[in-house]
């Protein structure tokens, strides 16, 4: 697969892709699972429960991983790491969430 370019990067991150985020367990063991993500002001935001087991996960060690396949073709991707952020805001988060839903049902039905 060829290198995307970073414009090309952008318009694949806007799609209503799965990503799949790695943060590491106490022990230092990968925990890999399937998350809702977005892609805005070139940063990744990712949506997930303050009590899930990755919040835990980013609490004790804040590196993250994600990596963002397209379903239709899995070796057209986009793999990230960094440090994590943790943003508590509410309303743009329902705001987003609901966003990325609309966006996938509409992907989904071909609307």
């Amino acid at each position: 697969m060829a290198k995307m370019t970073p414009k090309q990067i952008g318009e694949f991150l806007a799609l209503p892709n799965i990503a799949h985020s790695i943060s590491l367990r106490a022990g230092s063991t990968p925990h890999s699972v399937p998350v809702w993500h977005g892609f805005s002001d070139n940063r990744s935001y990712v949506f997930t429960p303050a009590s899930s087991l990755k919040m835990r996960n980013i609490r004790n060690d804040p590196r993250i991983s994600l990596s963002i396949a397209n379903a239709a073709k899995p070796y057209s991707y986009v793999v990230a790491s960094g440090v994590a952020d943790i943003v508590h805001d509410g309303i743009k988060e329902r705001f987003y969430l609901s966003h990325l839903a609309t966006k996938a049902l509409r992907e989904e039905q071909n609307i």
